[in-house]
Formats: C-alpha cells, structure tokens, sequence
C-alpha cells in the first residue's frame, strides 16, 4: 500500500516528537494506530461483504469464458459491410472507408438530383434497390 521504508519512519518519528513532544508522544501513536486498527477492519468488512454477494449471486456463471467467445467479433459486420480485410494496414483502412463514405455522399447526391427532376422514376428505382436486399 504505502512504500514507507525504515529511514522514512525514522524521519517522520523525529518530526513527529519535535512537533508533538515526547509527553504527547504515546497518546498520539495510540490515536494513529486506533484509526489504522477501524481502517482496516472496515475493508476487510467491505472486502467479505462483495465476496458474500458474489458468492450469492455465483459471478462464475455469468462471466463469459473469454476463450469460447459467445459475442462474436464485433466488427464483422462492418469489416464485410466496408469491404476491409485483415491485410489492410490502418491507412487503408481508413482511406478505403473514406472513399466509401464519399461514394455513399455521391450516391445520395445523385439520388436527390433524379427525385428533382421526377419523382416517381426515383421512388420506382429506390422500391427496386430496397427488393435486392
């Protein structure tokens, strides 16, 4: 807890019967270890309270075992949505998901522009675009 080593003690003892006296002295050290003493019994109190609880509520059953991975990668969508593979270095990465989100922007842009120009060739053509999925 404290890295505290013999010649910090010395000091601070020192320090600390110059400050208080040595008539002082024993009463304040009784005070200290009194506090140290209710410290210490209340974190171990703490300490067996979340021990009892965990016991109670039995955390091994619902703690996932990290080597069956029920989750999944949580990326995979995305990896295969973005078209990403493992090969790819951080750069490319981030180049090609750019380039996509640019391409979406166009898209969009494109798409805008024909439901100006007539409406319903747009919706027709957005109906046939959501059936593919």
């Amino acid at each position: 807890m404290l890295d505290i080593g013999g010649i910090e003690i010395l000091i601070i003892g020192i320090i600390a019967l110059v400050v208080v006296g040595p008539k002082e002295l024993p009463r304040l050290l009784r005070s200290i270890s009194g506090i140290v003493r209710k410290i210490k019994n209340l974190s171990s109190e703490f300490r067996s309270g979340l021990d009892d609880l965990a016991r109670e509520v039995d955390v091994k059953n619902i703690v996932p075992d990290f080597d069956e991975d029920p989750i999944g990668d949580p990326f995979e969508e995305l990896r295969e949505e973005e078209g990403i593979t493992a090969d790819m270095s951080p750069e490319e990465v981030t180049d090609h998901i750019m380039s996509n989100k640019a391409d979406k922007a166009d898209k969009t842009d494109k798409e805008k522009d024909a439901e100006e120009e007539d409406p319903e060739q747009a919706y027709r053509d957005k109906r046939v675009g959501s059936d593919d999925d």
